[in-house]
């Protein structure tokens, strides 16, 4: 017989802790003035941050991937946030 002492989480303390983390994530992103969070979609299960939206250069794509992954409790970032560079016609 194998006795644990550690306590299972249930589905519910789970998505609990998904939901404190995509706040605690949404929070963090609209710190930054550099960042239009807005744009941004973040999703959590288990731990596991899910990004998507679009970003005009692949500096605020890792900008929000480094920033996020500096909060505790994620375990994986999959950042499939898309870059779309902005043509401006007519100007010089």
């Amino acid at each position: 017989m194998t006795i644990s002492n550690t306590k299972p989480i249930d589905a519910t303390e789970e998505d609990e802790t998904d939901l404190r983390l995509v706040e605690a994530a949404k929070a963090r992103l609209k710190s930054d003035p550099m960042v239009n969070e807005a744009r941004i979609r973040i999703s959590a299960a288990a731990g596991r941050v899910t990004l998507e939206g679009r970003v005009t250069d692949q500096w605020s794509k890792d900008r929000i991937e480094t920033a996020l992954a500096a909060l505790d409790g994620i375990s994986e970032i999959d950042n499939q946030i898309e870059v779309k560079h902005i043509i401006i016609y007519g100007q010089s």
